[in-house]
């Protein structure tokens, strides 16, 4: 099961997902799956400038597709943001 409350992102700014406890999005230790510093959202100032860069050896995903580690992804409102495995990919 994966997490299911939605998040309201920063306006702009940085915006950093995983375990530790100084992440922006502190997730469950039970998600282990999610590394200590998983990712980090990048927010611009404009409306729709969103990235997305992955440091973990367990794969960050955009709507399925596993995001590489070279630097930042853009990403859009709408799209599917998956920590350590895709939702539909089997356990």
């Amino acid at each position: 099961s994966g997490l299911e409350p939605r998040y309201q992102l920063p306006i702009a700014g940085t915006f950093v997902i995983g375990r530790k406890a100084h992440c922006s999005l502190v997730v469950p230790h039970a998600h282990c799956n999610v590394s200590g510093y998983h990712c980090r959202l990048a927010i611009g100032p404009s409306p729709g400038e969103a990235s997305i860069s992955n440091f973990s050896s367990n794969g960050t995903f955009i709507n399925g597709k596993r995001i590489g580690d070279a630097g930042a992804q853009p990403f859009r409102v709408g799209d599917e943001i998956s920590l350590g495995k895709p939702l539909d990919e089997p356990v």
